[in-house]
C-alpha cells in the first residue's frame, strides 16, 4: 500500500526493536537535506531505545566511506549491528562478527578459469571481508561510478594472489553473466545492481534475508521485531521475510510489489526520515 502520510498507515502493535536499513540510494542521497533528516531520524530512533542498523550490498569500509564520518558522530553508530555484502558479513551489537560466508577456493578457482578463458570479462572486483581487489586496472568508466558512490579503486592482484583470499562477493563490470561449470541459485546468487551493466555475485544461499536470519537468530528475536527500508533487487527477499517492510519511492516497481508499504518519498525527499518517523513517532 502507498503511504503518503499518517492517515494512510496502520502502526505494527509492537514497534520493531530492530530496522534495518539500506545504503545506496536510501539512507544515503546526494540532497544534503534529505541526508540530514534520514540521520537525525536515525538518531532518535537510537535514542528511544531501539536499534535501526545497515543492510547493504557494500562492505563494510565502502558503506562507512559513504555515509562520512559526520554521519557516525551524529547517530553515534558506528556500523554494529550490521549486515554487509549482501548478508555474507554480520556483525552482532558488540561488532562480533557471527557470520562471514565465503566462496569455495574451488568456486574461485574456477571463476578465475573462466576469466583466463575468455567466457567472463576480467572487469571484476573481488572483496574480502576488509579490503577488495582486482586484475586489472579499471576503466573509467566504473573509476567514475565508483567515485559517484564513494567508493575507493581497487588494488591489482594477481589470480594466484586472489585465489588463496576468503572472498564474499565479487561485482563484475558487464550486461550479461554466464559462468560456465556453475548453476546460478544452486553454486551462486546474482544480483543486478542500480547500473545495467554492474552484477553482484555471493556465494549461494546469501541474501541480505539470509543475514539478517542469523543475525536475528543469534538474539533469538523473531522476525516480527524486525523492520526494514530499501529500494533494490537485492531488498526482494528481505522485504518478504521481515515484520514490517518498506519500499522506498525510487524503488523499481518489481521490488515495490514485495513490500508491505510504499513511500510516496524517494531517498532525495528523505524516504526513511518519513519511514521511521510513521513507525516510531519520531
Amino acid at each position: 500500500m502507498v503511504v503518503s502520510g499518517k492517515e494512510h498507515f496502520v502502526k505494527p502493535e509492537r514497534l520493531p526493536k530492530y530496522f534495518g536499513i539500506d545504503v545506496d540510494d536510501t539512507l544515503h542521497t546526494e540532497n544534503s537535506e534529505a541526508f540530514e533528516r534520514n540521520t537525525e531520524a536515525f538518531a532518535k530512533v537510537r535514542e528511544k531505545g531501539y536499534v535501526p542498523f545497515i543492510c547493504t550490498a557494500r562492505s563494510f569500509d565502502f558503506a562507512f566511506r559513504m555515509l562520512g564520518k559526520e554521519f557516525v558522530e551524529k547517530t553515534g553508530y558506528k556500523g554494529y549491528p550490521g549486515v554487509y555484502n549482501n548478508g555474507a558479513i554480520v556483525y552482532n551489537d558488540e561488532g562480533v562478527l557471527i557470520n562471514a560466508v565465503n566462496f569455495t577456493k574451488e568456486f574461485i578457482h574456477k571463476f578465475l578459469k573462466c576469466i583466463e578463458e575468455g567466457f567472463v570479462t576480467s572487469k571484476c572486483i573481488f572483496f574480502t571481508k576488509g579490503p577488495c581487489y582486482s586484475l586489472i586496472e579499471i576503466d573509467d568508466l566504473w573509476k567514475d561510478y565508483l567515485a559517484s558512490r564513494g567508493l575507493s579503486v581497487p588494488d591489482v592482484r594477481t589470480a594466484e594472489e586472489i585465489s588463496e583470499m576468503d572472498i564474499v562477493a565479487i561485482s563484475i563490470n558487464s550486461k550479461n553473466v554466464e559462468i560456465p561449470y556453475y548453476i546460478e541459485g544452486v553454486d551462486y546468487n546474482k544480483k543486478l545492481a542500480k547500473a545495467d551493466w554492474l552484477y553482484t555475485l555471493n556465494p549461494s544461499g546469501v541474501t541480505k534475508a539470509s543475514g539478517v536470519t542469523k543475525f536475528l537468530e543469534h538474539y533469538d528475536i523473531p522476525a516480527d521485531n524486525f523492520g526494514f527500508i530499501g529500494d533494490g533487487y537485492n531488498d526482494i527477499e528481505i522485504m518478504s521475510m521481515a515484520g514490517i517492510s518498506f519500499a522506498i519511492g525510487n524503488a523499481p516497481n518489481e521490488v515495490k510489489e514485495h513490500a508491505q508499504w510504499v513511500l510516496n518519498k524517494t531517498c532525495d525527499d528523505g524516504g526513511v526520515a518519513e519511514a521511521l518517523k510513521l513507525v516510531y513517532d519520531l
